[in-house]
């Protein structure tokens, strides 16, 4: 599964690649730190999902989301946020993510969501 992750701290992007790479079967294939960088990577890239967080300069990972799957409805994104989801269930519901992890559980949730993303079901972080 290639993967881009879109987050403006370096540290955790840092981090999740970290986490990722214990599956063989993830490949990070681009990096971004705002949405609108993300969207200038989307197609040279090709990602089959991206871990997008909500809130970064330029471009928030909401608008980001609703652009992406103007461009390709079958992206999967799962929204990353380090604030409470109930904040932005339905923003995040209304964009069109697949799945959505708060960053203090990452690292026990986040490959229970992209297998649910994966097999199309989506995962709510709790």
């Amino acid at each position: 599964m290639r993967i881009m992750i879109v987050d403006d701290s370096s540290a955790f992007r840092e981090a999740t690649k970290h986490l990722l790479s214990k599956n063989p079967t993830y490949q990070i294939v681009a990096e971004a730190e705002n949405g609108k960088i993300a969207l200038d990577k989307l197609e040279e890239y090709n990602p089959d999902l991206i871990l997008m967080d909500i809130e970064m300069p330029v471009m928030n990972g909401i608008e980001a989301t609703k652009i992406m799957l103007k461009m390709n409805k079958d992206l999967k994104i799962i929204a990353i946020s380090a604030h409470q989801e109930s904040l932005y269930l339905k923003d995040i519901l209304n964009a069109g993510f697949s799945a959505s992890v708060n960053k203090n559980n990452i690292f026990d949730q986040l490959e229970t969501a992209i297998e649910h993303t994966r097999t199309g079901r989506m995962y709510l972080s709790v």
